[in-house]
């Protein structure tokens, strides 16, 4: 027996993600909306996913990662995001290579009025 969809906003479904699964992003590959809400623990990895609402009106989860969790930490909710791959880097030390984001924040109309 189903649950009756209708009567429930379902809290752990995640259909839009980004990067998609099998997904290999690109430098310049990019995503951007007003978030909307920020969720830890998700997944087998226990990742954060930051879910933002993008200009036509649909959401999206962004799964975080070291970088985008550093610099999403003290983004408020209601804020605009973009978060761009800038390609793999390497640590100056050494070390294994990671991906690398750039992460910019725009104040929108709602939060300006906070």
């Amino acid at each position: 027996m189903s649950i009756d969809r209708s009567r429930f906003r379902i809290i752990n479904e995640l259909k839009h993600l980004w990067p998609a699964e099998g997904q290999e992003l690109q430098p310049g590959d990019s995503v951007e909306g007003t978030l909307k809400e920020k969720r830890p623990g998700v997944g087998s990895n226990k990742s954060n996913v930051y879910f933002l609402v993008q200009d036509g009106g649909e959401e999206i989860g962004v799964w975080g990662s070291t970088v985008i969790d550093s610099a999403m930490r003290d983004v408020e909710i209601g804020t605009y995001v973009g978060i761009e791959f800038a390609g793999m880097k390497s640590p100056r030390g050494g070390g294994a290579a990671y991906k690398d984001f750039i992460i910019g924040v725009r104040e929108t109309a709602k939060a300006a009025k906070k």
